[in-house]
C-alpha cells in the first residue's frame, strides 16, 4: 500500500487493514472482478491489468466493491478510464456499490453519475440451447434493462397511437370548419329590389 498522503477530499486509509486484492472470474459473456482491501496508487496496476483483459466485445464486466475498505482518486479514476475503454471495445461495465465511505467518496468526486452502479452483482442465468446445453449467459442487470426498455417502448407506442388519433380527429374538425366557412362565403344571396327615388310609383 502506498504511503503517499491522500489528496484533499480523499478518505484516509486505515492502518493495519489488509492489502489490496483483485480476483477475476469469467463466464462466456460476463466477467466478475472482485476488489478487496485498500485500493490506492500501489494497487492500480493490478486493477488495470484485470480490467484490460476484460475489455472484450459483447462481455459485461461487473466490478464488485463491497469488500473494498478504501479507495483513493487514482483507483476511482482508473475505473472510469476502464469503463470508457470497455465500452469502446463493445462491452459494458457495471459497478457494485461498496460501503458507505467508498460510496461517499464516489459521490464527492462526481463519479457516481459517470459509472453504472448497482446494489448487488447481477445473477447469471443460463439459457439452454436446442440440444439442452447452456449456450448463452444473460445477467439480471441486462434482463431488467431490456424489460424496462420494452415497457418504455410500449408506453411510447401507446402515446403515439393516442396522439395520432387526436391528430386525425383535429384534422377532421378543421376540414369541417373550413367547409362551413366556404359555404358561408359563397352562399348565394336573394336579390333585393331597390325602392324608387322619392318612394313614388309611376
Amino acid at each position: 500500500m502506498s504511503t503517499e498522503p491522500s489528496s484533499p477530499g480523499e478518505p484516509t486509509p486505515s492502518c493495519g487493514m489488509p492489502g489490496f486484492t483483485c480476483v477475476s472470474s469469467r463466464s462466456p459473456h460476463a466477467i466478475l472482478v472482485t476488489l478487496s482491501g485498500e485500493l490506492d496508487l500501489a494497487g492500480v496496476p493490478r486493477l488495470d491489468d484485470a480490467l484490460r483483459e476484460a475489455a472484450t466485445p459483447g462481455v459485461t464486466v461487473v466490478v464488485d466493491l463491497r469488500r473494498l475498505t478504501f479507495i483513493d482518486g487514482s483507483g476511482a479514476h482508473r475505473l472510469l478510464r476502464a469503463d470508457r475503454r470497455i465500452r469502446e471495445a463493445g462491452g459494458r461495465m457495471v459497478v457494485v456499490r461498496g460501503g458507505d465511505m467508498v460510496s461517499r467518496f464516489f459521490g464527492r468526486i462526481g463519479l457516481d453519475r459517470e459509472l453504472a452502479f448497482v446494489d448487488r452483482p447481477p445473477i447469471p442465468t443460463r439459457a439452454a440451447g436446442k440440444h439442452g446445453h447452456p449456450e448463452t449467459v444473460t445477467d439480471g442487470f441486462e434482463r431488467r434493462r431490456l424489460n424496462a426498455t420494452a415497457g418504455h417502448l410500449a408506453a411510447v407506442t401507446r402515446r403515439l397511437e393516442i396522439a395520432t388519433s387526436e391528430r386525425d380527429e383535429l384534422r377532421a374538425r378543421v376540414g369541417a370548419l373550413e367547409q362551413e366557412l366556404l359555404d358561408l362565403l359563397f352562399q348565394p344571396t336573394s336579390p333585393t329590389c331597390a325602392a324608387p327615388v322619392g318612394g313614388l310609383v309611376a
